[in-house]
């Protein structure tokens, strides 16, 4: 059943109709079956809703459990905000570090050369390890060696991500420790880690507060990003921002030197 539907009328050309043929064809809208003729309010909220059930994935990762996008692929269980930004940034030749694993580890692997994820949990680091990622290097460890991981694998991390088991502000200390010059820190849940955040802040990164609703979550909530000075990750389609999920392909006439003046065209 379609509950509402909005009607863009237009002639040849995009040029307008007259009234008569508009109401003309909002009157053949209204005879089909099943459609509802709702306030300007509602359909726009609605199509709200539609966008973060359906375009942002919401529905389908609550239905499976684990968060997927619109079409399914794994991403983070970060705020959306956190991920439109992230996800139009290249990030090939960088090398992540993650506290925690999950559909994020799956998520960076396409994006990054190389990922190590530390993890408590037996259970998922055998199901990471089902995975076959060929880039992703999945590390144990109990609650005395989990902060301390970091130390291992690499001297240091274009990306380190502070979302695992507990010990935030810790993990968060050892991570800026070993973070590249120009790199990336994301500590998610940040608004329950206020102390934390001002650790990273005070250690001269640049923060980015990205808050907005999450995968599976009912309740909105804060992925932080802090940035070295240097961080200058180019776009990954060449175009920035992207267009979102659930945004409008378009350019604006505006968008150049000299551009139309409002009302032209």
């Amino acid at each position: 059943m379609t509950l509402w539907a909005k009607v863009n009328v237009s002639g040849p050309g995009g040029r307008p109709v007259s009234p008569e043929d508009e109401q003309r064809a909002l009157r053949q809208v209204r005879q089909q079956k099943g459609v509802f003729d709702l306030p300007d309010k509602l359909m726009h909220i609605a199509s709200c809703v539609h966008i973060l059930t359906d375009a942002y994935g919401y529905e389908r990762s609550f239905d499976q459990g684990v968060p997927v996008d619109g079409g399914g692929a794994p991403i983070p269980l970060y705020t959306y905000p956190a991920i439109e930004y992230l996800r139009q940034l290249d990030f090939s030749d960088a090398v992540v570090f993650e506290y925690g694993s999950g559909q994020s580890t799956v998520f960076w692997s396409e994006r990054a050369r190389k990922v190590y994820a530390v993890e408590h949990d037996p259970d998922w680091r055998a199901r990471l390890e089902r995975r076959g990622l060929t880039n992703v290097e999945v590390l144990a460890a109990d609650d005395e060696s989990y902060v301390g991981t970091i130390e291992g694998p690499e001297p240091d991390y274009d990306v380190v991500i502070v979302d695992g088991h507990g010990h935030r502000y810790d993990c968060a200390v050892a991570g800026r420790a070993k973070l590249k010059p120009g790199g990336l820190m994301i500590l998610d849940n940040a608004d329950w880690h206020p102390n934390t955040a001002a650790f990273l802040r005070d250690s001269g990164l640049i923060q980015i507060d990205m808050t907005g609703f999450k995968p599976t979550y009912y309740h909105t909530s804060t992925t932080s990003l802090f940035l070295e000075r240097g961080f200058a990750r180019k776009p990954a389609s060449g175009r920035q921002p992207a267009v979102g999920w659930g945004g409008l392909e378009q350019v604006s006439p505006w968008d150049k030197p000299g551009g139309d003046k409002p009302g032209d065209g």
